[in-house]
C-alpha cells in the first residue's frame, strides 16, 4: 500500500485541449461532478490545468459584465502546476494535495500525463481499514461541534456563518436533528451559475444545495466515515447520537489529515 502510487491513481484521466470550450466545461461541472480538467497537447505532454474555481471566476465575471461565455480554455489555464511523478509514494502525493489545498494532483511519467490522484482516490483506500488510524472511532476526534442553521437560513446566511468561523461546511439542523449538510464549494457554484439561469441567488433557502447525510454514530469508526463519503459523494458527514441529535461533524480533510499521519514518508 505504501509502495509507489500504484492503486491510488486513476490512468488515462480525461482531459482537454487549449481549444475546449469553457461552455463545454461548465457543462460538465455540473453533470459530472468533475473539479479539475488537465490540459495536454496531440502528444499528452501536460500544459496546465483548468480548474472548477478558474471556471466559476469567469462565469462570474461574465454574469457581472453581461458578456456571454464565448472563449475557449486557453485564457485561464494555470500552467505553474503541481504535479508527481508516478514513482512518488503516497505520503508524497498527499502532502502535496493538503499542502496546495487542491483535490486533484496530475501523476506524470516523463513529462506525460498518464494519470490523476485525487482526495478521493486515498478517502477510497483509507475506507478499506488496511490503516491501524483508520480503525480508530469517530468520537476519538470529534471537537466541539460549529453552530449549526435551521433549514429557513439562507444560502448568503450559510456563506457568512461559514466565514466567521473559518469554515467549509455547514450542518443544518431542525428540532436538534440533522436535516443535511451544506459545502462552501457547493454553495459558490450554486450562485455563480444559478444565479445566472435564474435558480439561485443569495436569499434561496440553504435546503436548495444540502447534501443529504446517513446516520452515523460517534463509536464508528474512521474508515466507515470514508467509506460512507464514497458511497453518497460526500465531503462530510453529521455525527449523532441515538436520538438523532447533532453531535458533531466530521470532514473528508480531517480524515485525510489522519492518513497523512499514518503514511510512511
Amino acid at each position: 500500500m505504501e509502495n509507489g502510487l500504484g492503486t491510488y491513481v486513476t490512468y488515462n484521466p480525461f482531459a482537454v485541449s487549449l481549444e475546449t470550450r469553457v461552455d463545454d466545461l461548465l457543462r460538465m461541472v455540473e453533470s459530472m461532478a468533475m473539479h479539475h480538467f488537465p490540459v495536454v497537447d496531440h502528444e499528452q505532454q501536460l500544459i496546465g490545468v483548468v480548474s472548477e474555481t478558474d471556471l466559476m471566476r469567469l462565469a462570474q465575471r461574465s454574469r457581472e459584465s453581461g458578456v456571454e461565455l464565448d472563449s475557449t480554455v486557453e485564457p485561464i489555464v494555470t500552467r505553474q502546476l503541481v504535479t508527481v511523478d508516478y514513482l512518488a509514494s503516497p505520503h508524497r502525493a498527499l502532502q502535496l494535495l493538503m499542502d496546495y489545498k487542491i483535490s486533484s494532483l496530475p501523476v506524470l511519467q516523463k513529462g506525460k500525463l498518464i494519470g490523476i490522484v485525487t482526495t478521493s482516490d486515498f478517502l477510497r483506500e483509507f475506507s478499506y481499514g488496511q490503516m491501524t488510524c483508520a480503525k480508530e472511532p469517530v468520537s476519538d476526534f470529534l471537537e466541539t461541534p460549529p453552530e449549526p442553521l435551521e433549514p429557513d437560513s439562507t444560502l448568503d446566511d450559510a456563506m457568512a456563518a461559514m466565514d466567521a468561523a473559518g469554515l467549509t461546511h455547514q450542518v443544518i439542523v431542525q428540532g436538534g436533528c440533522p436535516v443535511g449538510v451544506v459545502a462552501r464549494r457547493e454553495i459558490a457554484k450554486a450562485l455563480t451559475l444559478g444565479t445566472s439561469r435564474g435558480k439561485f441567488n443569495g436569499s434561496s433557502s440553504v435546503v436548495k444545495v444540502l447534501r443529504r447525510t446517513p446516520p452515523f454514530r460517534p463509536g464508528q469508526r474512521m474508515n466507515e466515515a470514508a467509506a460512507r463519503m464514497i458511497e453518497h459523494g460526500l465531503t462530510a458527514l453529521a455525527v449523532t447520537n441515538q436520538g438523532n441529535r447533532f453531535l458533531g461533524l466530521i470532514t473528508a480533510d480531517e480524515i485525510l489529515r489522519i492518513m497523512l499521519e499514518g503514511l510512511k514518508p
